[in-house]
């Protein structure tokens, strides 16, 4: 598992403004990607995600926290 940073772009990544962004948990980047562009699909129902470029960066998780 890791945690990914999802961001969405009105063009391409950092030579445009991020209009979204959140973070996930999941298995692969893939997976990430796919959670990330359903959650923005979900909170942003009249946006039109073809005209979004959507990032997905992480690192592996190596650490747990007891709570």
């Amino acid at each position: 598992m890791a945690i990914f940073y999802i961001s969405a772009w009105q063009g391409a990544p950092d030579a445009s403004e991020r209009v979204w962004e959140t973070n996930v948990l999941a298995l692969s980047v893939e997976e990430a990607y796919r959670l990330g562009r359903s959650r923005l699909a979900a909170e942003q129902p009249d946006w039109d995600l073809t005209k979004l470029t959507l990032l997905s960066e992480g690192d592996s998780v190596t650490k747990s926290i007891e709570i």
